[in-house]
């Protein structure tokens, strides 16, 4: 497998020698056999590797597998970085995403620190798999399925290509020790529901269930790319970026088919915003929306977008671009009883007891009002 490995890593050029990188490290034997193969390539490539291990301290035993990590980075002379979630920085749902996004944050976290390019995991075949599975229950779309990708942005997964059992067999192989998680047999965990019950007792139907599926996976990457590609073309004819995002013609928009208008909005708002939060319905809302509203409205019905139509145009602004409030460069007091007139709105100061019980109740301070800006609610 050491063979293979290292032919992996040249090939698709997942690592680059002479570079440091961050190696996630659970103690468990995806993981454990991750950083031998890397240890052991490690002078040929010449890498920095920085072990890193986050505690999520759910389990009243997980300081054990932090200890079990730090003697395994000494083994190995590696540098060991360790955290135990606190409750500050833990989230406060302890949930697989909520834990996944804490440790994610930590991770990137140290590879600053280090100055590293990279963050490698020991995700693998089967998980893959169980991710599409995963997702495809959730209704995931085509990009969904296949988000297990063996690089994403600074998240590298070198193992990718190989199955559990390769792995079982390497450890065993060179007498290798790791930590089994007792959470991991817990069925009430999604994943672990998919793994110890769909995966594993799909071959028992089809013995070649695990490869085939893997193969239907490339090939959807394949169609994937192609698609995004011609999608990549037509928003050329029908549109153009711009310095806030991109700007669509709605005259060309409007002559496509729904589901070409649909798989449009969809990879625009992937490409401005990585398509986080985005479903269908979002999709269907701006879809119509974008055909009927009139010149100088806005929809945020796409997550982290502002669309802004101007005449046959419409603007799709990602939020982070948008301009915060500029503080006005002179001020009128608001006096108790003496209204203040600013633009359409008339403002009035009046005592906490006296004001409406749906009303909010400002706290002493000085206040500032401003101008109608994009990306404001209408009241």
């Amino acid at each position: 497998m050491l063979e293979s490995f290292a032919a992996t890593i040249e090939q698709n050029k997942f690592l680059q020698p002479n570079q440091t990188y961050v190696v996630a490290v659970s103690g468990g034997l995806d993981s454990v056999v991750l950083l031998d193969l890397l240890t052991r390539l490690q002078k040929t490539w010449g890498w920095d590797l920085v072990v890193a291990h986050l505690d999520h301290a759910v389990r009243p035993e997980s300081y054990q597998d932090a200890a079990f990590v730090g003697a395994l980075a000494d083994k190995h002379k590696q540098r060991f970085m360790v955290h135990r979630l606190q409750s500050t920085d833990s989230p406060k749902s302890k949930t697989e995403a909520a834990l996944r996004q804490a440790r994610h944050k930590w991770l990137k976290k140290i590879r600053r620190q280090v100055d590293g390019v990279g963050v490698i995991t020991a995700h693998h075949q089967n998980d893959r798999l169980e991710t599409a599975i995963w997702h495809a229950i959730r209704g995931a779309d085509r990009h969904g399925l296949t988000s297990l990708q063996p690089i994403a942005g600074e998240v590298i997964r070198p193992l990718i290509k190989f199955s559990r059992g390769d792995i079982l067999h390497y450890a065993n192989l060179h007498n290798l020790k790791w930590r089994d998680d007792s959470s991991n047999t817990n069925l009430k965990y999604t994943r672990n529901l998919i793994r110890h019950e769909l995966v594993a007792l799909a071959p028992q139907i089809d013995a070649h269930f695990h490869r085939n599926f893997s193969h239907w996976l490339d090939h959807l990457e394949v169609i994937n790319t192609r698609l995004d590609n011609n999608l990549d073309l037509l928003l050329e004819r029908i549109g153009q970026p711009n310095q806030s995002g991109w700007s669509i013609n709605r005259s060309a928009y409007g002559k496509l088919s729904g589901t070409i208008r649909l798989a449009i909005l969809e990879h625009l708002t992937r490409q401005l915003t990585a398509g986080r939060g985005l479903t269908r319905r979002n999709l269907l809302v701006a879809d119509k929306w974008l055909r009927a509203a009139p010149t100088g409205t806005f929809t945020e019905s796409l997550p982290g977008l502002l669309l802004v139509r101007e005449y046959d145009n419409v603007n799709f602004v990602p939020r982070s671009r948008l301009a915060g409030p500029t503080p006005p460069t002179s001020s009128q007091a608001l006096v108790d009883g003496q209204p203040l007139n600013f633009g359409r709105f008339r403002l009035t100061l009046v005592p906490a007891e006296d004001a409406h019980p749906d009303l909010p109740v400002l706290s002493p301070g000085v206040y500032f009002v401003r101008q109608w800006a994009p990306g404001d609610r209408e009241i």
